[in-house]
């Protein structure tokens, strides 16, 4: 079940206050029900995910040719049952409030997901069919007993050459109880075929797109997604000009918590032996530096990485546990491992 919590505190006498008061006029003699203690939770947890190629068995009008059951993946409604139904299991443990995903087909698959996982069940779903030419998308789930939804808008990201990507989705979410704001970015960025050099450009781009966009951003923001970058590469830490939150520096316009992660130990993807950062949560100054009702809980980033989700024998021994390898089916979850944090509102 979702996971109510109660951590009331002075802000929230007042809450109680009106239970006291409305069950004494006799208005509401019932205890108060769970979309209104849902609404005013002290604590938001967000998290991030790439969900790798969730994909449903239909052949549609992109390059999914391989998610079909004629495909190379040999992609049967079996197969995708299990794909669904373990994401679901990772993902209710996680039982974020605020989750984004990318590697998402369409709709469909995010409806499934739902319908699957009992974290999800009052969650409203933000999508838009992107330009991308293998039909991946971004989307965001949000709690809808404790958030609206007031206004959303796919971004688009123009590549060189007519080269097709995935848009950006921005979010605006008002809290139901304290009125608050904050506009959350969802991000998959180009990825690094081609080699790093070649690729640059690229993410530079999507970079510049998304910097754009946060300077006209009058709410508090929280960016997520795979930047296909980790946090000293040059598209995150000048392009957007986010900072370790740990840095003294004046001149941070963001600060990325996947920055505190040491990536020559873990990260959230592994390749050819090595492990990067290239998921991330990227917060607005004001839910650091105190300024914002809403305020980062210190040290609540972190990778959400349970042993089922990391491979425990063969050649990949440690690698994230993927569902698909070389058209074999593993039984896994994703080549990334989920990133998460909590805001708390004072």
């Amino acid at each position: 079940m979702v996971s109510i919590h109660l951590q009331v505190k002075m802000g929230r006498n007042i809450i109680i206050s009106l239970f006291i008061l409305l069950s004494s006029c006799g208005v509401n003699k019932s205890k108060p029900n769970q979309s209104i203690l849902s609404a005013i939770k002290d604590t938001t947890k967000f998290a991030f995910w790439n969900v790798e190629n969730l994909f449903d068995t239909i052949n549609g009008a992109t390059f999914d040719d391989d998610f079909t059951p004629e495909g190379y993946n040999h992609w049967d409604s079996a197969r995708y049952a299990k794909k669904i139904f373990n994401l679901s299991f990772a993902i209710n443990q996680i039982n974020a409030d605020v989750l984004g995903l990318c590697e998402v087909e369409n709709r469909q698959v995010l409806e499934d997901l739902k319908s699957t996982c009992e974290s999800l069940k009052n969650h409203g779903i933000i999508h838009y069919e992107s330009p991308d030419e293998r039909g991946i998308d971004v989307a965001l789930y949000y709690n809808a007993l404790q958030f609206e939804a007031v206004s959303s808008q796919p971004i688009q990201v123009n590549l060189a050459d007519n080269d097709k990507t995935r848009d950006i989705l921005r979010v605006i979410l008002r809290s139901k109880y304290t009125k608050d704001t904050l506009a959350v970015f969802v991000n998959h960025w180009p990825s690094r075929r081609g080699g790093l050099i070649a690729s640059n450009p690229n993410r530079f781009k999507a970079a510049r797109i998304l910097r754009a966009a946060l300077d006209k951003t009058k709410h508090p923001f929280i960016i997520m997604g795979d930047l296909n970058d980790g946090p000293s590469d040059s598209s995150v830490a000048h392009i957007l000009g986010s900072c370790n939150p740990s840095a003294e520096k004046k001149s941070c316009s963001s600060y990325d918590l996947a920055a505190t992660v040491n990536s020559d130990k873990e990260g959230s993807h592994c390749y050819r032996g090595n492990w990067n950062m290239l998921d991330h949560i990227i917060l607005s100054p004001n839910l650091i530096n105190g300024s914002s009702k809403t305020q980062y809980e210190q040290n609540s980033f972190g990778l959400f990485k349970p042993d089922y989700l990391i491979q425990q024998f063969g050649k990949y021994k440690g690698y994230p546990a993927r569902a698909l390898a070389g058209g074999r089916f593993l039984d896994g979850y994703s080549d990334h491992l989920p990133v998460q944090c909590t805001l708390i509102h004072k």
